[in-house]
């Protein structure tokens, strides 16, 4: 069985990541409400979103670089 591998570009990925994050994010407070335990959990998942975009990005410069 041949598999097709399409080659994204930097940018897409980075797009496509952010928008897995928001819809995640979004979902949670609207399934989780409005009270103290939910605040908590969002914050943590928006604290990921940005330590994982930031090591995403690094990581493909530094495979454009090689």
């Amino acid at each position: 069985m041949n598999t097709l591998k399409k080659q994204y570009s930097r940018s897409t990925i980075l797009i496509l990541l952010a928008i897995n994050w928001a819809a995640m994010i979004i979902l949670t407070s609207y399934f989780m409400g409005e009270n103290e335990s939910s605040k908590a959990i969002l914050w943590t998942l928006i604290i990921g979103f940005f330590l994982q975009m930031r090591f995403i990005c690094d990581q493909l410069k530094r495979k454009k670089q090689h």
